[in-house]
Order: structure tokens, then sequence, then C-alpha cells
């Protein structure tokens, strides 16, 4: 039926110069002053459907970018602090094992450039926050970058540089973090070690 006229009570579709519905008995709008089509009534039916899922979309944005922000935050929080690196291969062997500690230096946008040390295993059981920094005047500097638009930690080592993708922090470990391919290295783990106050 080209030219018919939906019930704005129940939907379904009548003759143009019906009076009252077909199906529910309700009066009808008069054609001439007051016309329905069915695409206007479906409309009227699921436009609050639409606005949820575009405040639940809008919802999702704002959250990603909190998360964001607050791990771009972290790689400050994490300074001072000492952490063990593991580098395994693509077979999942350990390749080499270091004990590291960071210092934030400068910061430009979103790029945090640094000083990294490496310890002993021992100096990095017995090292604590205020204390941490005595060592970067005993030990070699080296450099690093973080990108946190891109969660990479760029890391000069003795053996050269090493870049450590998907970091989100260095709380939060997972073997299945990628290095940037460099020797024999696959993927890494980066922890922060517990030690007495």
């Amino acid at each position: 039926m080209k030219y018919s006229k939906t019930c704005p009570y129940c939907g379904i579709d009548n003759f143009r110069d019906a009076q009252f519905c077909r199906n529910c008995g309700q009066q009808l709008p008069n054609p001439d002053n007051y016309f329905i089509t069915k695409s206007s009534l479906l409309f009227k039916q699921k436009w609050p459907l639409g606005l949820a899922l575009m405040l639940i979309i809008c919802g999702m944005i704002c959250v990603t970018y909190l998360f964001k922000k607050n791990d771009r935050v972290n790689i400050v929080a994490s300074q001072y602090q000492p952490y063990e690196l593991q580098l395994f291969d693509q077979r999942g062997s350990e390749v080499d094992k270091v004990y590291l500690t960071f210092k934030i230096t400068k910061k430009k946008e979103n790029v945090y450039h640094g000083k990294v040390i490496f310890l002993t295993q021992s100096q990095a059981s017995n090292a604590t926050g205020p204390n941490i920094s005595k060592y970067f005047q005993r030990n070699t500097n080296y450099a690093m970058v973080f990108d946190s638009n891109k969660y990479q930690l760029r890391l000069q080592m003795p053996t050269g540089q090493i870049i450590l993708k998907d970091f989100y922090g260095a709380k939060k470990t997972t073997n299945e973090r990628v290095v940037e391919k460099k020797q024999n290295y696959h993927k890494y783990t980066l922890r922060m070690l517990e030690t007495s106050p």
C-alpha cells in the first residue's frame, strides 16, 4: 500500500481515508491535517536508542583518554625505583637479565627524556627510592626516551640500543611485550623489585 497512514498507537498501516485503526480501533488523524508515515514513526520510536548509543560511545572515548593520560603519568611515578629487565629470544628462552633504575630529566609534549643506570643485583635489592639517586653519581648514565603516544621506551644499554614496545608503565608486566628486533631479543618483562624500607 503505497499511500497509507500509520497508526500512532500501534504502528499498523491503514488506508489513507480510514478514520479508525483496523488493528487497535483508535481514531486516526485527519490526513489533510496530519499525515504520519511509517519511517517517521520508526524515527520517533528509535531516536532514544540512538542517543543512548551515542552517549555510551562518548563515555568509552573519555574513559580510554583518561586511562591513556594516567599511563603517561606512570613513567614519572615509576622513576627512582629498582627494576629487573628480562629479555627473551623468539623461543621464549631468557637471553639477558639486567637491573636498572631511571629518572626523567625533561619532557617535550608527550615525549619524556631521561637517564638510565644499570645496577648489580645486590644494589638493586638494597636500593630504595630516597637513596637511589646516589647511584646516578657513581654509575655510568645511559639515555632513555619514552614516547607516550606510541607507548615505546627507547633504552640505551651497554650492548646497544633497544626499543621496548607496548610499554604501559613499569608496574605492569607481561612476556607478550615485543622488543624492536635487536640482536636476538624478541620479548621482555620489566618488573619493579620489592625493597626493604
